[in-house]
């Protein structure tokens, strides 16, 4: 065989590995591609067989997902273990004016608050409760847990108040090292680290990196911060700011520095966020009208979604894995609240590791515990998309490198008679 024609057999190989590279990494990056712009199921519930719920306003869910919760404003207090198909009422909660809830990873320890400055928390999923009325019966607004039940912010929503925070699952509770403000929005990192506050009039947004102990106010504008959440590590951290612009932003160094997210301008003000813990996925929604706007890349693009009922909507929990959410807004059409759970299509389950989380105290030691590691729920389609990109690419490099072009268009060898004329 000559040089030339094995030279020739090689092109031709590597070409057909280019093709099929190609080939390949094209159709695995299209079915990414629309799986991860595939529409969340979006489903308005009922928890008590009203439609709409009356006045439900305390929403909350666990961070696997596995519960998720509803408070009624002068009513009882649910919860749910399959993504809000069905509800039951939580026994010795009572009827009060529920106004925020929260719990742990595994949804073990629940937080719940009313608007009479009553901290309930229960460390068996709601089967009993341990209730605190605070001094002044603050008009509790924002609860938050860490992952592992440990840490617990309790934070009224009320001019000249003060935000609360427990290292002992709730068992004592001590004010926060903060000026004294009108919050408006509030949340704890899964593994209690970092605390972010955030402050109506230009008061500021507030955020400590060392369990609660020492807060900068890393967002000095004259606006209202309206909603707050933070990644797993407290590293990301996203917020909206109203006032007289309306905007989302986000920072990956703990509030040190922001950036603006590509959302459109919203008459009606980003009313409420929530991220998950690897800081891929965020889920904002407007109030005016009514929409969801979702993003799979770490706020890099967002894809709006409709409510279907165009409602103001107040809050939003997600889960830690992106996987699913709960959400309230107010119907004006029907004169009541409406509760939603958004749902991510074909995602896959959380996976547990151990860990060390920090359990705050004045030692500040870091106590080792088994904690279950979110991810994020990815679809399969979703989980090709890298790996078509990587073929694609592969597969274009071959095609225009010298034995890739070699193999599509070959040498076509000369006949023997040419071979022996002249």
């Amino acid at each position: 065989m000559s040089e030339d024609h094995g030279d020739r057999r090689i092109a031709r190989r590597v070409g057909i590995v280019a093709g099929v590279a190609l080939i390949t990494g094209l159709v695995l990056t299209a079915a990414g591609a629309a799986s991860a712009l595939a529409p969340w199921t979006i489903e308005s519930r009922s928890i008590t067989g009203l439609t709409p719920a009356p006045w439900v306003r305390a929403v909350g869910i666990s961070g696997d997902g596995s519960a998720m919760y509803g408070g009624q404003w002068g009513g009882t207090l649910y919860a749910s273990a399959d993504d809000g198909d069905s509800w039951r009422a939580l026994p010795g909660a009572g009827s009060e004016n529920w106004s925020a809830v929260d719990s742990s990873f595994d949804g073990t320890a629940v937080l719940a608050l009313t608007d009479s400055g009553e901290v309930n928390v229960s460390s068996d999923s709601g089967a009993t409760w341990t209730s605190q009325a605070f001094p002044g019966a603050p008009s509790f607004g924002f609860a938050s847990v860490s992952d592992d039940g440990r840490t617990m912010l309790a934070v009224p929503s009320q001019s000249g108040s003060v935000p609360y925070l427990s290292v002992d699952a709730g068992a004592t509770w001590a004010p926060i090292p903060v000026p004294a403000a009108y919050w408006f929005a509030a949340d704890l990192s899964a593994d209690g680290s970092t605390v972010v506050l955030g402050a109506a009039g230009g008061a500021g947004l507030f955020v400590s990196s060392d369990g609660g102990r020492t807060f900068a106010n890393s967002h000095t504008s004259a606006d209202e911060i309206e909603a707050v959440a933070a990644s797993r590590d407290g590293a990301t951290l996203v917020a909206s700011v109203n006032g007289a612009s309306r905007f989302v932003e986000i920072s990956h160094d703990a509030g040190v520095t922001w950036t603006s997210m590509p959302l459109p301008a919203t008459g009606g003000g980003w009313t409420a966020l929530d991220i998950s813990d690897d800081a891929r996925v965020i889920v904002t929604a407007n109030s005016v009208p009514g929409t969801y706007w979702i993003s799979l890349d770490g706020g890099t693009t967002f894809v709006e979604q409709a409510d279907g009922l165009d409602l103001a909507l107040d809050d939003i929990r997600a889960d830690a894995i992106g996987r699913s959410f709960i959400s309230t807004g107010y119907d004006a059409d029907a004169g009541g609240w409406v509760l939603q759970t958004g749902t991510r299509p074909a995602s896959t389950p959380p996976t547990s590791a151990a860990g060390v989380l920090s359990v705050g105290g004045d030692a500040g030691a870091a106590t080792a515990v088994s904690v279950t590691t979110p991810l994020q729920g990815t679809s399969e389609a979703e989980a090709v998309l890298p790996i078509g990109i990587v073929l694609t690419v592969l597969g274009a490099i071959l095609l225009v490198s010298r034995r890739g072009v070699a193999a599509l268009f070959p040498a076509r060898p000369r006949g023997r008679r040419a071979l022996h004329r002249g």
